[in-house]
């Protein structure tokens, strides 16, 4: 976000403060009251505060400011935002703490400060994760991958979607990612219904985590797609004047709720997909003996990751994989530091390659044109005819399935067919299914579907009973 701050000595270390900040007017009262015995006035505030504004933009030089993570010269230092201003540097022989990186944090309302990470820890600690979380043993690996790459700056994130049902423990997973990652002092937060206050919360919020999720407008959609590969928006400042604030965001972003909410495919294509299993009665803990044994063990987990951070930039660099998956910086990282956890790059890329036949499967079944497709296609290897054709025989297949026609992403008219078909065509061809479209010579649309038997683990199923769904 492109703003006016002032640089302060604070505690012998200096902070960058907004200058147009409710934090710094309380400063400017505070400074005066000491110096003068009297409150400044408003006007007076007001004055100061646009001289600085002025100073700052006409004389300041650019300095960037990084939420919780940075890059400097191949090292990741990562912001623990507490009152020694201690920062972590992590380089390929390990990691230390520093008051004097080569970056500088922005420090947000909601920022808390994180604890001191463990020198004694090893890498097995991280495992102890799983204590509190109750995931199924098969996606551990996958989920540590991802919690790991979040302290990766400056590359896109997957979308982290936990679901589950009631009594899974769904939101403490996400608190718990938040307390290790980004520590906020509101931890999770319901989706907004206003688009601007979902942009700040995405611009000031490292790892922005959304509660108890059923469904997903549209235009939310799109911006957390938008937060999890990196993006902005530029806006007015005020409705009444000219000038505009860009709103920048690429952070880590966490979603929960009883089914998956990542309806859109686009966003699906972003997203890995957790569910996580009822906790048995007999396993619960009380609250506070949950979160008392959690802080115990978090310098110890927070530890191990910056090891395995050290560990992954070693074998980054060498890192070439025979085909790049969606999320291709995502996946290059992950093998590094799977192998940098036990050698597992392999065993990551099979876990990768598992999750996306999920997300697939979630996005044919999210979207009702895609299984409708499915189902015209089940008893044949090809179709032909125009888009008013194709619309006219998936519209016979909805009324028989009860698949909703009102739903957005349905066509509504035969000239939708060629967008709505582009907005699923990858899902399709990860189940086999292809599409041609072309114009004849009376400028119609004819359109070719056709139906490849594959063999892999993304294979469409010709048994598959897509009515039961």
């Amino acid at each position: 976000m492109d703003q006016e701050y002032v640089t302060l000595k604070i505690k012998n270390s200096e902070e960058y403060w907004q200058i147009n900040s409710k934090k710094f007017r309380h400063w400017i009262v505070h400074k005066h009251f000491l110096e003068t015995g009297k409150v400044p006035n408003s006007n007076g505030i007001n004055q100061v505060i646009e001289y600085l504004s002025a100073k700052a933009f006409m004389e300041g030089k650019p300095i960037k400011l990084h939420m919780r993570v940075a890059e400097h010269d191949g090292n990741i230092y990562y912001d623990l935002a507490n009152d020694k201003k201690q920062v972590i540097e992590i380089d390929a022989d390990g990691w230390r703490t520093t008051r004097n990186p080569p970056v500088s944090f922005a420090r947000y309302t909601n920022t808390a400060p994180q604890v001191l990470p463990s020198k004694k820890a090893v890498i097995t600690d991280i495992y102890s994760i799983f204590d509190f979380i109750n995931l199924k043993e098969e996606d551990q690996l996958l989920f540590l991958v991802e919690l790991i790459s979040c302290f990766v700056p400056d590359i896109p994130h997957v979308i982290l979607s936990l679901y589950g049902e009631k009594g899974a423990s769904k939101s403490t997973a996400l608190r718990i990612k938040r307390r290790i990652l980004d520590p906020a002092i509101t931890e999770l937060v319901s989706l907004p219904n206003d688009p601007e206050q979902l942009k700040l919360i995405l611009a000031r919020n490292y790892c922005p985590l959304f509660d108890n999720l059923d469904y997903l407008k549209g235009w939310q959609s799109d911006l957390l797609c938008t937060a999890s590969t990196g993006g902005g928006n530029i806006k007015r400042q005020l409705y009444t004047d000219q000038d505009e604030v860009l709103l920048k965001f690429k952070c880590c972003v966490g979603l929960n709720g009883i089914n998956t909410v990542g309806m859109r495919p686009d966003l699906l294509d972003r997203s890995l997909i957790f569910e996580l299993d009822r906790i048995r009665p007999e396993n619960r803990l009380s609250e506070s003996d949950l979160w008392a044994m959690f802080e115990e063990r978090r310098p110890y987990i927070l530890g191990a990751i910056f090891t395995i951070l050290s560990g992954a930039l070693q074998v980054y660099p060498e890192i070439e994989l025979e085909s790049l998956p969606r999320m291709a910086d995502f996946a290059r990282w992950g093998y590094a530091i799977a192998n940098a956890l036990g050698d597992a790059g392999d065993d990551f890329l099979k876990a990768l390659e598992d999750n996306d036949t999920r997300t697939n499967n979630e996005a044919i079944l999210a979207s009702p044109l895609a299984v409708a497709i499915l189902l015209l296609m089940k008893d044949k290897q090809e179709w032909n005819g125009t888009a008013t054709e194709l619309l006219k025989e998936l519209n016979e297949i909805a009324l028989d399935e009860s698949l909703d026609t009102q739903a957005k992403l349905w066509p509504k008219g035969a000239n939708y067919i060629s967008r709505r078909l582009k907005s699923i065509k990858a899902n399709l061809e990860s189940q086999g299914i292809y599409y041609e479209i072309h114009r004849n010579s009376q400028n119609v649309s004819d359109l070719t579907i056709t139906k490849v038997i594959l063999k892999d683990n993304n294979s469409y199923n010709e048994n598959a009973d897509w009515e039961d769904e």
